[in-house]
């Protein structure tokens, strides 16, 4: 699914921080953006986007997201958490750039390409063993935290 704007292209983290910063100084609600307030918000917000594909099947999502009006809620709920998530990286002072860059990079280390095998289609490591890697340990062997 692509964007039929060009304004991802154009505008700067920067000045999508500003935007948001701006909104919310001109409204004196800075006194209100603690760690723990704009961590909950993050969450609460995600959990509104994921309201829009509960329970529904990925044929049943394929449909609703061919309604622009659905998507426009989407799109709402994403922008929700996306504005939460720069308030909250200015609050603690983290450059998202810098973030995103560095932890692809230690996901590159952690998750390497996998070659697959032409003649066969699926990856040339053993399915299984990565399946079995990724895997949750049994219930009687997970750690609380």
């Amino acid at each position: 699914m692509t964007s039929h704007s060009h304004v991802d292209g154009k505008t700067t983290v920067q000045e999508l921080m500003n935007s948001v910063t701006g909104f919310r100084d001109s409204r004196d609600w800075r006194k209100h953006d603690t760690p723990r307030n704009l961590a909950s918000s993050i969450c609460i917000e995600a959990a509104e986007l994921l309201e829009h594909f509960q329970w529904k099947t990925d044929e049943q999502t394929a449909e609703m997201l061919r309604s622009p009006e659905k998507l426009a809620g989407i799109s709402d709920e994403l922008a929700d958490v996306v504005i939460y998530c720069l308030g909250f990286s200015e609050i603690l002072g983290i450059d998202v750039s810098n973030a995103v860059q560095t932890k692809l990079q230690k996901n590159a280390v952690k998750y390497p390409v996998l070659r697959r095998h032409k003649a066969e289609g699926p990856l040339e490591r053993d399915s299984r063993k990565r399946k079995a890697d990724l895997a949750p340990p049994p219930f009687g062997d997970r750690v609380s935290h």
